[in-house]
């Protein structure tokens, strides 16, 4: 059952952010993070690291927590305290691009009838701004949590979650 009191305060405050969001969520989404040759601190490559950086910078602004994981291809973010632990998942690596595309070129996100188009703008970069709205929305607003949210960003969940092997290995 939604509680009507915080869907009205969350949807207050997603309007006064909007533009924030969406800035941040385009400049992610312009970021061509398709998995390429591995380098040191970026095993699936440049773009795959930039975009690692760049959402956790976008955390870090907020005062949230985060971290990037150079060498294993991934980054934590966190939120709340207490014992009980929720676990959120995203990625922030895309799949090649085709010559298909209708609208705009794959890195160049658009909105078009209120809906913003680009590579990686869903799948999954969406749940990466989620994330941040939720966890700034927390923090802003006066409701009681007593959890601790943390975020994995991954950066190879399209081409094995070789990501994945690393957070498990530093975070049992």
């Amino acid at each position: 059952m939604i509680n009507k009191k915080i869907d009205k305060l969350f949807t207050e405050w997603v309007a006064v952010n909007k533009e924030r969001i969406l800035e941040k969520w385009i400049e992610l989404a312009k970021i061509p993070s398709i998995k390429s040759d591995p380098s040191e601190g970026a095993p699936f490559g440049e773009n795959c690291r930039k975009a690692l950086d760049t959402a956790a910078s976008y955390f870090n602004s907020e005062n949230i927590t985060s971290s990037v994981y150079g060498e294993d291809g991934y980054a934590l973010a966190h939120f709340g305290k207490g014992n009980k632990t929720i676990g959120l998942f995203s990625h922030s690596d895309v799949v090649p691009v085709g010559d298909d595309w209708l609208y705009t070129k794959p890195f160049e996100p658009i909105i078009k009838d209120g809906a913003l188009i680009g590579r990686g703008v869903e799948d999954n970069k969406s749940g990466i701004i989620a994330s941040l709205c939720v966890m700034e929305f927390l923090r802003d607003s006066e409701i009681p949590f007593s959890s601790h949210l943390q975020l994995f960003i991954g950066s190879d969940e399209e081409c094995g979650m070789g990501d994945m092997d690393g957070f498990l290995k530093n975070h049992p």
